[in-house]
């Protein structure tokens, strides 16, 4: 999911649209305060599966 986020920012300094440089900075946001919350794979030291993981990660991106 992360390297998503940064394809897009990529993509978006690229071609100097911003709404990919807003949209990468989301999912790095909603990752960085997934794993803070323990919303993330056990093997980041998160407590949750790897379906649950990618549940919590867009249910933040929707509330974004």
């Amino acid at each position: 999911m992360l390297s998503a986020g940064q394809l897009l920012g990529w993509y978006g300094q690229k071609t100097g649209q911003a709404k990919f440089q807003q949209a990468a900075k989301a999912i790095e946001d909603g990752i960085a305060a997934a794993i803070a919350a323990g919303e993330a794979a056990k093997d980041v030291s998160g407590r949750l599966g790897t379906q649950a993981t990618g549940q919590a990660l867009v249910q933040r991106l929707r509330a974004a």
